[in-house]
């Protein structure tokens, strides 16, 4: 579809820096209150930033990655229905 999201790859690093930055701060601050916890069957077990395991911040990368790939494939078709800014 010629969606040329990857081209553009400063752009989206500079979506997803704030994107996983602000989702990794809370889901520490949200483990370290004692609010969720994560399963130790259900991951990888290896942590990263702030005790966030590694899980959670692929999953912070992929679907915004997702999302922006979706986005632009819609606009490659439709291009009326998002302008680019």
């Amino acid at each position: 579809m010629r969606a040329r999201v990857y081209r553009r790859w400063l752009r989206l690093v500079l979506v997803l820096v704030p994107v996983v930055a602000a989702f990794t701060l809370w889901d520490s601050y949200a483990i370290q209150a004692g609010h969720w916890y994560f399963d130790l069957d259900q991951i990888t077990g290896i942590y990263v930033a702030l005790d966030v395991p590694l899980d959670e911040i692929l999953f912070f990368i992929v679907i915004p990655i997702c999302s922006i790939l979706t986005f632009e494939a819609v606009r490659s078709i439709r291009p009326d229905l998002g302008r680019d800014l």
